[in-house]
């Protein structure tokens, strides 16, 4: 949940940099959903103090209904802090640290990078809004710097999927995402071309970039809620056989147990006898 409502306040920042009607019950729904997590599992994963930190941010940035240059400042805050949270629990999960390589791939696609093309590629979208049809140097620059992180992380999106399903030892584990993979690849190439540095990519259009942003958000959550889902199918996996191995371990151990004293119990009744 914490992906998709930074999803969320990435799309709704840019909602308020245009000064278009802000859909506040979508970012209450994502909150909700994150709230619900973090009664169950916030403690755990030691996030019940930023989270309640950050939910202030959430309330504070929408109760202000910022508009322009101050909304991309004002929406700046949370969902940096969206970001760090997803950040703490995965290291405190220890999920982006899993030895097994299908299970580090995966979380760091679905932790790391495609949060990483969802902020960046709402910050092309949003700099060049406020850029207008003139932009200066330093709005360009800025633009191409983020046109650049969405080519990035794309990239690692691209290339982690690919590890983790030549990692894994079952051909099913993802074959959904590599299937919707060229999607977001043309997706991201629209935003960020290959030299987002050639004069021939500079161009800046606001209607364009708003459809690119789009295409691009749509299939990255897609890709983010398949990676999830594969996530959770191989650690639930991993917690049967882990679980059934106790199990026999616990009943081996019990047997002997059993065994031991069933012994112990035949030399002390032969040498009571023999006494």
């Amino acid at each position: 949940p914490l992906v998709s409502l930074l999803a969320t306040l990435t799309q709704a920042r840019s909602s308020a940099v245009r000064g278009d009607l802000l859909d506040v019950g979508e970012v209450r729904g994502a909150v909700a959903e994150v709230e619900k997590a973090n009664d169950k599992l916030g403690a755990d994963l030691h996030a019940e103090a930023r989270w309640q930190t950050l939910e202030k941010q959430i309330d504070g940035v929408l109760e202000a209904k910022l508009t322009g240059a101050a909304a991309y400042q004002g929406y700046a805050e949370p969902i940096t802090a969206v970001r760090a949270l997803i950040n703490k629990i995965g290291d405190t999960s220890n999920l982006v640290l899993d030895p097994n390589m299908v299970t580090y791939y995966l979380a760091d696609v679905a932790m790391v990078r495609l949060p990483e093309v969802l902020v960046s590629a709402s910050q092309v979208l949003d700099l060049t809004y406020l850029a207008g049809d003139d932009p200066d140097f330093a709005a360009t620059t800025q633009i191409a710097v983020a046109r650049r992180e969405v080519g990035q992380a794309a990239g690692a999106v691209n290339s982690g999927i690919h590890k983790s399903v030549d990692a894994a030892e079952d051909d099913r584990i993802g074959r959904g995402l590599v299937g919707d993979l060229d999607a977001f690849r043309i997706a991201a190439t629209e935003i960020a071309p290959v030299n987002v540095l050639d004069p021939a990519n500079s161009g800046l259009d606001v209607t364009t970039e708003f459809a690119d942003a789009q295409r691009l958000h749509r299939s990255a959550m897609r890709l983010a809620t398949m990676a999830f889902a594969e996530l959770a199918g191989l650690l639930n996996d991993r917690q049967g056989r882990y679980t059934s191995r106790n199990v026999a371990l616990y009943t081996a151990g019990t047997l002997v147990v059993i065994a031991a004293a069933g012994l112990t119990w035949q030399l002390f009744t032969r040498r009571h006898h023999d006494a």
